[in-house]
């Protein structure tokens, strides 16, 4: 029985007392002893050589038994130490010692010093390795290589100290330490000596108590009995040699007692681990008899038939409802055919000669034999049919150990219901294919009747036009103004039943695209303005501060309920003002909830109107239709375009004393990497471009459109803007005139026999690429307005979209991108003319003084960035993105502004607003006074050049 650790660490402290005591006492004695011997140092030193290297490679095999670093440096300390005794017996003895540069009185005492200085230090690194790991962990372990290499090093250095050197005396007899370098390893056992003590292990652990009192010795060795000698070969340097063989003892007693507790613990765990696989043994075969247990009980609670089969197809294990299923359909017990280690070969046999499944449709084996090559690579799941019309799906999973898991289902009340279903589903199919087609018959019909009926609009309201341009006297005036103004009423009453008819057949889709919400408001009241200060109105616009600006969403749909909230604003209201009022609040996820507010001081609503305001065809009272006109779908659209914008409309009005109107839309915030964050703050503007197309004088259109008033409202509409027209009846007549050459333009209708305006266009195209470099305009004019027509156009090939009816000035604008057209409604040469030129040189006068040449050197770039702008302008047109637009509008105007050219600057000026307001049409429209100007400004400095 171990004794009680506490009186063992009592009785090991005793023993250090009394070593260190007994060490006492023999130096004491020695003192006056006068033993001298020269063969005894030889032997102890052989001795010791021996024991050191016994020590030390029994410490390395303990090292790499446990991986412990403090017996890898206490190891190969020993193991140098045994080579440096050796090398002291060698180099110390009469037969050698006369090949050494230094005398024995010399030789002897380093070459000692050298072997303890070096065991000491590397005993002392052991304790402070243990104490850096436990500190460290794995990270504070050193790599045995380096250990190696190190202790190697201080070897060879010690070998070559000894015998290289002159050495000095080490030995003074007349003080009272003769050997004072001694204390050299003397304070290294000490160092170590503390460590492993405050280390405590020493308390339990055999090795770690033996190598304490091995420090002992070593210390009280170098301290008392070496430091004291004051010859060589008396008694105290005797006892010094005798007392490093008795610490190597020491150590090598801790080393075999700690070897054979490990090896006796080795074998107490070998007994203890094969107790523990028995009883684990045990313990898992009653877990798997139990889990056994539980597997059965838990297959035979299943609904469906549960079979387990081997790799080699043997059945292993069956539920009571697998064995029931074919029970069934064998009129009796089945148990002869489903046992353990049944082959399911021999099982499908049997079961098809009972009559168990259906018709097999081929002989026996074969089918035996495509059952089982189906089961080397089972489905997710099959369906089998047996006789009696049960239906059973059967879902199979292959095991690790190449098994085979089936589970069989009752499915027959299911495929009854999935043949109901087939019947319901094929009846739901037939009534959507119905309801597609109604919708698709709506929207055809939208279609038809907006080309329909703008048609015949573009014919009243063009040749209105053109007689208003060619001159009437003062009686035929009014009538024609009126005639065109209740065309232009008439016009946007079918605009409302259209948006209205598209609405309600669920064909309205918005489009997203960034916007700033300032500009699409100012813009909004701008184009009201003219009729709201022909009432002599106040119109004012504002956003709420911290607002923001940049939106991503539809403008467009934005801008028309704007549109008709102010129109009806400015409609209803006699005396004082119009103004709309717009907020912008987060509302998390990205999002933002958008708020518009038009108030008037008009003639305003009682309780009973209100209630009925945002109904279809619905107004105040049969009054208000008398009075101010209007189809009542207005509202109802605001409404309907609002909630599809996850929002709504509400009324505050009191009769006599005006209206708020407020709409609330849910839109997303502009991605912060949107142009249009650039363009809502000051900016400085950009650059850059380069000519984009030749210009040609004295042009002629080509006139292509199958409808004989739709050509001559065209033909008489350019010969006002001093154009000549050629015109064709459909697209296979206009490509054959476009191919004769001639022609600076073509405007084509989409929709015509034999060849349509999208034909039209890519021939002309195809035509283009094999005739070389070259192309002609191609302006799409159509009575078809419906949502996705501009874009269509583009990809065909086009240039540009005209909406039938088409006003004078916005065929103008149009053209203007590639044609020079006067200002006045007759022929005439040239564009309109800034009385004080196109640039106004006086602004770079203004920086550079009279350096003609600078200014015409800038004004010279000017002309290349300026048409690069603009045909990053147009590019950014035909791919619809308006923040780019605007961007590029923006960088135009700054470049313009700087050199002077005031014209490009301000039609830059329309575009960007146009842009920031993602408005498409004025964007339109901006493209060809930009054009226009920016050929003036090009004209002028090339011509001053």
């Amino acid at each position: 029985m171990a004794p009680d650790p506490s009186i063992r660490a009592r009785r090991r402290i005793i023993t250090y007392v009394i070593v260190a005591g007994v060490l006492l006492l023999g130096y004491g004695l020695s003192r006056h002893a006068t033993w001298q011997s020269t063969q005894l140092h030889t032997i102890t030193e052989t001795i010791a050589t021996v024991l050191a290297l016994v020590v030390g490679t029994l410490a390395l095999v303990r090292f790499y038994a446990k991986k412990d670093d403090t017996f890898l440096f206490i190891g190969t300390g020993f193991v140098g130490a045994g080579f440096l005794d050796g090398y002291q017996a060698v180099v110390t003895s009469a037969a050698f010692a006369s090949h050494f540069s230094s005398n024995l009185g010399s030789l002897i005492p380093w070459s000692w010093l050298a072997s303890r200085a070096f065991l000491s230090s590397l005993l002392l690194l052991s304790w402070w390795v243990w104490k850096r790991e436990n500190r460290l962990g794995e990270s504070g372990r050193f790599s045995e290589a380096t250990v190696f290499v190190l202790v190697a090093a201080l070897t060879l250095a010690s070998f070559a100290f000894v015998d290289l050197v002159p050495l000095p005396p080490a030995i003074y007899p007349d003080l009272f330490f003769a050997r004072p370098e001694e204390f050299i390893p003397a304070l290294a056992f000490l160092g170590a000596l503390a460590g492993y003590l405050c280390k405590g292990k020493w308390r339990t652990d055999h090795f770690e108590h033996w190598l304490v009192l091995s420090l002992i010795i070593s210390f009280m060795s170098e301290a008392a009995f070496v430091s004291s000698s004051s010859h060589l070969f008396d008694a105290d340097f005797d006892i010094a040699h005798l007392l490093k063989v008795v610490s190597y003892i020491c150590v090598l007693t801790g080393l075999l007692i700690s070897v054979y507790l490990l090896f006796r613990e080795s074998e107490a765990n070998k007994e203890q681990l094969r107790q523990e696989v028995a009883r684990r043994v045990e313990s898992e075969r009653d877990t798997a008899h139990a889990a056994r247990q539980r597997f059965v009980d838990a297959i035979e609670t299943l609904d469906a038939g549960f079979v387990l089969f081997d790799a080699d197809d043997r059945i292993v294990l069956c539920n009571s409802r697998y064995r029931a299923f074919f029970a069934e359909l064998a009129g009796g017990d089945v148990g002869d055919m489903v046992i353990e280690r049944t082959p399911f070969a021999d099982f499908l046999r049997a079961a098809a000669a009972r009559g168990m499944f259906a018709d097999i449709g081929k002989d026996l084996e074969s089918w035996v034999a495509e059952q089982m090559e189906a089961r080397r690579n089972p489905r997710a799941f099959r369906e089998e049919r047996l006789a009696g019309g049960l239906w059973l799906r059967v879902d199979e999973r292959r095991t690790r150990d190449g098994g085979l898991i089936s589970i069989y289902s009752d499915i027959t009340e299911d495929k009854r219901h999935e043949t109901e279903l087939a019947a319901q589903r094929d009846t739901a199919e037939t009534a959507r294919a119905e309801a597609e087609a109604a919708n698709q018959a709506k929207s055809t019909f939208l279609a038809t009747m907006s080309h329909e009926i703008r048609t015949p609009m573009n014919g009243v309201l063009g040749m209105l036009e053109v007689l208003e341009r060619q001159g009437v006297d003062e009686i035929q005036r009014p009538l024609v103004i009126s005639m065109r103004q209740s065309a232009d009423a008439l016009l946007r009453i079918i605009d409302d039943v259209l948006d209205f008819s598209k609405i309600e057949a669920g064909r309205l889709e918005l489009e997203v695209t960034a916007f700033s919400l300032s500009d699409l408001i100012r813009s909004a009241t701008d184009t009201l303005r003219p009729l709201a200060e022909a009432k002599s109105l106040a119109i004012n616009s504002a956003v709420a501060p911290g607002s923001d600006d940049a939106l991503l969403g539809d403008p467009n749909r934005v801008r028309q309920i704007l549109l008709n909230l102010l129109s009806n604003a400015i409609k209803f209201t006699e005396l004082g003002e119009v103004s709309v009022q717009g907020a912008v609040e987060p509302v998390g996820v990205g999002r933002s909830r958008v708020t518009l507010a038009v108030r008037d001081t008009g003639i305003g609503l009682d309780a009973e109107h209100q209630a009925r305001l945002f109904q279809p065809f619905s107004q105040a009272d049969s009054s208000t239709t008398r009075r101010y006109g209007g189809t009542g779908l207005g509202l109802s659209i605001v409404r309907r375009l609002a909630q599809l914008m996850e929002g709504d409309i509400a009324v505050e009005s009191r009769l006599g004393l005006g209206s708020i109107f407020t709409v609330t839309l849910v839109l997303a915030a502009a991605p912060a990497d949107s142009p249009i964050h650039t363009l809502i703050k000051p900016a400085v503007a950009g650059r850059e471009g380069e000519p984009r197309r030749p210009l040609d004088t004295g042009p002629r259109v080509l006139v292509v459109d199958d409808h004989p008033i739709n050509r001559d409202v065209l033909v008489r509409q350019l010969a006002l803007l001093g154009i000549a027209a050629d015109t064709a009846e459909d697209g296979a007549m206009g490509l054959g005139a476009w191919s004769k050459g001639g022609h600076a333009a073509v405007l084509a209708d989409l929709h015509m026999p034999k060849l349509d305006g999208y034909e039209l266009a890519r021939r002309i195209r195809a035509k283009e690429e094999e005739r070389g470099p070259g192309r002609t305009p191609i302006v799409a004019v159509t009575a078809n307005a419906m949502r996705g027509e501009e874009e269509r156009c583009l990809a065909a090939g086009m240039d540009a979209y005209l909406a039938k009816p088409v006003s004078m000035e916005r065929l103008r604008a149009t053209l203007q991108r590639w044609l020079l057209i006067g200002e006045g409604d007759g022929a005439g040469e040239g564009e309109d003319r800034d009385p004080d030129g196109a640039i106004d040189r006086s602004v770079l006068a203004g920086f550079l003084g009279d350096d003609a040449a600078s200014i015409d050197a800038l004004l010279a770039k000017f002309c290349e960035s300026a048409t690069e702008s603009e045909r990053a302008i147009e590019t950014a047109w035909r791919a619809g993105d308006l923040p780019v637009l605007a961007a590029a509008a923006h960088r135009l105007k700054g470049a313009a502004q700087a050199v002077g050219a005031r014209g490009v600057g301000d039609a830059a000026a329309v575009l960007e607003q146009a842009g920031k307001a993602a408005d498409r049409t004025a964007c339109r429209d901006g493209l060809g006074p930009l054009a226009a100007a920016l050929r003036r400004a090009v004209a002028e400095i090339r011509a001053a050049a």
